[in-house]
């Protein structure tokens, strides 16, 4: 899976210090690869998620980003929600 090479997985990021809906698309392609979900950093950069924009994605928006598989959209989908919690 994506591994950002020269960075701790466990590095602190900007993004744990802000509520989701404050997320640029960096943030949601740090919190991407605090998932070990990197491989999709591309699409949702391009897509322009951030933070408002990630906490609507449904399953379809999910699989129209290239995750495709379901573990890796229930990762997402329960990642958001601890997100969301935490602030």
């Amino acid at each position: 899976m994506g591994f950002d090479s020269d960075e701790p997985v466990n590095a602190h990021k900007p993004f744990q210090d802000k509520p989701v809906e404050a997320w640029q698309v960096s943030d949601v392609k740090d919190w991407l690869s605090s998932l070990q979900l990197s491989d999709h950093s591309a699409r949702f950069v391009s897509s322009c998620v951030n933070g408002q924009r990630l906490i609507q994605l449904g399953y379809s928006e999910l699989i129209d980003l290239g995750v495709r598989q379901v573990d890796e959209r229930m990762t997402i989908q329960r990642a958001i929600k601890q997100a969301l919690a935490s602030h």
